[in-house]
């Protein structure tokens, strides 16, 4: 329902879930690097996270 709350798990299994379907790319939503993001609190280099939008890109548009 769009006025309900998304449970806890959504980000871990659902997103993900979809991600996998659409682009074959598992796990590529990290709850955790989330929320240290949010946080500015980053445990991730930004090299990393931008190489991995590009290759979700790529992939949606090649298998899109």
């Amino acid at each position: 329902m769009p006025d309900q709350p998304m449970g806890d798990l959504f980000l871990k299994d659902n997103l993900n879930r979809l991600i996998y379907k659409l682009s074959w790319v598992r796990n590529f939503v990290d709850p955790y690097e989330l929320s240290m993001n949010a946080k500015e609190m980053s445990s991730s280099d930004g090299a990393v996270a931008e190489r991995k939008v590009h290759i979700l890109c790529y992939k949606l548009k090649i298998f899109g």
